[in-house]
């Protein structure tokens, strides 16, 4: 009678842990593409990190390098390292993102790209944060971002502060103006909440990029918040899709030389707008535009 007792416990015990896991498991999703040079450095430090309950989810672009081989390798190594593997070749690093998003199913998900490296806490930080939001925010679309060290190819410090470089606000992230003209939020940091997914996806073609359009819809149906330090190395080199650009008097003058493209760029960030769910107003837009690009100038 004993040993049942015992082994009901037991029994018990185990379903407990394991529905644990369940609730608590994140979902990295990491897009590579030609990423052999560093990706080993990335994947070496997701597997470092403090929080074990994750599952890395990797979806090729189209490597013609020896990418394929790595990933392989770490899968046959990791029971839950995972190679999501489709035929649709390179969509590029916003649909790519999407796509993982789109057809992975769990509480939480961050992502990751190919090139950087966490630092050891990134998700236990991010977790904690995350969980706190939630509990003053029951059910709502939930964003947590951090911010970044800025690195050279070989991990040498550009700036202890992506923020500062950048000159962006941490705060500007609370308000749909101020997030579409000085948006603080790097995709590389965020997590998000399976509400956050709900309200992200399908994502509209005139999107700019992945992270900025979770992050536009979650500021307007949920709740975001930060983490005030960096979380992980933010390696910049010459094939960064976007990267870090220091943010100065220069910064702004180079770019009035090229109207075109200034032009351009304003056009497909209000095409972006108006394929949201919510109406943006394009004068209050303009105003916060003038506003936030005179702070930066003189500060």
């Amino acid at each position: 009678y004993a040993c049942s007792i015992d082994c009901i416990f037991i029994y018990f015990k185990s379903i407990l842990q394991v529905s644990y896991m369940v609730n608590n498991n994140i979902a990295i999703l990491l897009s590579t593409y030609n990423s052999e040079e560093y990706l080993s450095e990335q994947i070496n430090s997701i597997i470092s990190q403090t929080v074990k309950e994750w599952i890395l989810y990797i979806r090729d672009d189209g490597s013609s390098d020896n990418t394929f081989a790595i990933i392989s390798n770490y899968c046959r190594l990791f029971d839950n390292i995972i190679h999501i593997k489709d035929n649709m070749n390179n969509l590029g690093a916003k649909k790519s993102f999407i796509k993982l998003l789109s057809e992975v199913e769990s509480p939480y998900y961050m992502f990751c790209d190919h090139d950087d490296v966490w630092l050891p806490e990134k998700i236990e930080k991010t977790l904690h944060k995350m969980k706190e939001a939630e509990s003053k925010n029951p059910l709502k679309p939930v964003l947590v971002f951090t911010d970044l060290i800025v690195v050279d190819r070989n991990l040498n410090i550009i700036s202890n502060s992506m923020w500062e470089y950048q000159k962006t606000n941490p705060l500007h992230s609370k308000d749909v103006y101020t997030l579409s003209i000085s948006n603080p939020i790097t995709g590389c940091t965020i997590m998000i909440n399976r509400a956050a997914k709900d309200v992200s996806v399908p994502m509209s073609s005139k999107s700019l990029m992945h992270d900025l359009w979770i992050a536009l819809n979650v500021s307007h149906y949920g709740y975001i918040d930060f983490v005030n330090e960096p979380t992980m190395l933010y390696r910049q080199h010459n094939r960064n899709v976007l990267g870090a650009k220091k943010v100065s008097f220069l910064y702004y003058f180079f770019r009035l030389q090229s109207i075109n493209k200034l032009f351009s760029d304003n056009f497909e960030l209000y095409q972006m707008l108006r394929s949201l769910s919510f109406k943006v107003n394009l004068y209050k837009l303009i105003y916060y535009k003038l506003k936030i690009v005179l702070i930066k100038l003189f500060t």
